[in-house]
């Protein structure tokens, strides 16, 4: 731009998330927050808290249980737009062990997925399922502050949990088999962030933010075609 242009050139910091909701980007700044805080990371120059475009509901809160998680998986593999999003390859074929392998494929939905795989998606509903638990040993050095903050190492561990989270656009689901320490004790009390976050005993279609959505899918799918043959 500057052999085009010269000097006239603007650096602009954006600052406005058109892609999620409200409670959402605040629970990502309070992250990014966090991290800083933990992993001696100065805050960039061109690193801003981010403001959404939209309001959204708070993010919920699931407890653990092998119950919950396989009543959970039951209710949302029959909705679009939905991702169960884990650590690593390990953590998604457990995860797929424990709600049944041949119910998995037989309902033709994939809806688990690791972090890795999800990379530059977006969903209408989250659910972040042990991505802090599945390493729980390596979070416990950073919630202690045990030289992290000479670890630039531990950023991964943050990255991976923050990529999980801004998948969401409208609905986000947390659920951690360790407990909610990370978010209440550690993220939301060391920060100036607003977060909210509900708690949420059982799988709960109002609760989990999916009542409205579409179990068949028929309705998006039509939208779709709708769109693309306007377009022609």
């Amino acid at each position: 731009l500057r052999k085009l242009h010269g000097d006239n050139v603007r650096t602009t910091k954006l600052s406005m998330n058109f892609r999620c909701q409200n409670e959402i980007v605040e629970l990502c700044n309070a992250v990014a927050d966090f991290r800083r805080s933990k992993v001696a990371m100065k805050k960039q120059s061109n690193e801003v808290d981010e403001k959404s475009a939209r309001p959204g509901r708070p993010n919920v809160w699931l407890d653990y249980s092998d119950e919950n998680i396989i009543g959970l998986i039951e209710l949302l593999i029959g909705y679009p737009n939905v991702a169960i999003i884990v650590a690593g390859e390990k953590e998604k074929n457990q995860l797929i062990h424990l709600y049944g392998e041949e119910k998995y494929v037989r309902a033709d939905n994939p809806i688990i997925f690791h972090v890795a795989e999800v990379k530059g998606m977006e969903y209408q509903y989250v659910v972040c399922l042990d991505i802090v638990s599945s390493h729980i040993d390596t979070w416990d050095l950073i919630f202690n502050g045990c030289e992290s903050k000479k670890k630039t190492k531990y950023r991964y561990y943050f990255n991976l949990f923050y990529v999980g989270i801004t998948r969401a656009q409208e609905n986000l689901c947390l659920v951690e088999r360790t407990g909610r320490s990370f978010f209440y004790k550690s993220v939301l009390e060391e920060t100036e962030h607003e977060v909210k976050i509900t708690h949420c005993n059982t799988p709960d279609e109002d609760k989990l933010g999916v009542k409205s959505g579409n179990k068949d899918g028929i309705k998006e799918a039509a939208v779709a075609l709708l769109d693309l043959l306007n377009q022609e």
